[in-house]
């Protein structure tokens, strides 16, 4: 196993946490967010010198102008935009692009078993509601279709 598998591993066990923080309180503290940034950025630096640590600041821009704006409108948390941010330092320039459709994916089969009435997803009062406010009860914890879709994205580094 390489280097950037074992990285790559360790982000996602990071977003793993993540997804468990915004399942318990619907929010994903900075304490969360900035350190994968930052580690990620820090890790490219250090193993692939300036070339990629720009790769992963173009990244860390790909995947912002998407959240940013979702996060703004109140669709989306800022810890879920800012966690994006960190999916984006890791996979870098172009990769993250494949790592956002993951991670779309994943949001519409979450989003899909919370319509179907999976509460675990969207708890509400008895009610499923899809489109609730970022951070409100009946909000759906993007942070786990961050975690699976980065996941899923990763198998192939991961594998070698």
């Amino acid at each position: 196993m390489n280097s950037r598998a074992v990285i790559v591993g360790a982000a996602v066990l990071a977003l793993v946490a993540a997804a468990a923080f915004d399942l318990g309180t619907r929010r994903i503290p900075d304490w969360i967010t900035l350190p994968i940034l930052a580690g990620a950025l820090a890790v490219r630096t250090a193993s692939g010198g300036a070339e990629s640590f720009v790769r992963g600041i173009l990244g860390v821009g790909f995947a912002s102008a998407f959240a940013a704006p979702l996060a703004a409108w109140g669709r989306m948390g800022w810890g879920d935009a800012k966690l994006l941010a960190g999916v984006g330092a890791i996979f870098g320039w172009p990769r993250v692009g494949e790592a956002m459709f993951a991670i779309s994916l994943c949001g519409a089969v979450q989003a899909v078993a919370a319509l179907v009435g999976g509460k675990w997803f969207a708890r509400g009062r008895g009610v499923t509601v899809v489109a609730g406010e970022a951070g409100s009860a009946s909000s759906i914890p993007y942070g786990v279709a961050i975690a699976a879709g980065t996941a899923l994205a990763a198998l192939p580094i991961i594998r070698g």
